[in-house]
């Protein structure tokens, strides 16, 4: 929430992943004090989102790797919806939908360490998800999931 140019230089040198949730502070400020959130947590949440839109212009210009992430569970960010507003907002901040894309799948399996998940490619794990439209030309396409497999496996 707070990167600044030094954070964003020694992230770039040493490859290390920046795992930014908006969604988290995102949701408080817009729910507001009318949504049950104290006035104190509010002006808190509104504080940071103000810094954490500088933190993804330096992160941006420093070229940091991106992996996306979730805070589900934090209020108003729900298990199970986190994925899809969170995608929606990499490309509000500035990635591409293929970017948010890639941050989501190639980027979160590389910090992870695993070498057979990310990608849909020949000795990767089956692991997909049907959708009506282009993830990598919409983010929002992941609102309407048709199928899922896991290991080729239909589940959904």
């Amino acid at each position: 929430m707070f990167m600044d140019e030094e954070a964003a230089a020694l992230m770039v040198e040493h490859g290390t992943y920046w795992v930014p949730t908006a969604s988290a502070v995102r949701e408080i400020v817009e729910a507001g004090v009318e949504g049950g959130i104290p006035p104190e947590a509010v002006a808190k949440a509104e504080d940071a989102a103000e810094r954490f839109e500088g933190a993804w212009d330096r992160a941006l210009d420093a070229g940091v790797k991106i992996a996306m992430g979730t805070d589900a569970g934090t209020p108003f960010n729900d298990h199970g919806e986190n994925a899809l507003r969170e995608l929606e907002l990499l490309v509000e901040y500035g990635l591409s939908p293929a970017e948010a894309l890639e941050a989501a799948t190639v980027g979160g399996a590389d910090l992870l360490g695993l070498d057979d998940v990310g990608k849909v490619a020949e000795g990767y794990v089956a692991d997909l998800v049907v959708l009506d439209a282009d993830p990598s030309e919409d983010a929002s396409a992941w609102r309407t999931v048709r199928q899922v497999y896991r290991e080729g496996e239909r589940v959904v």
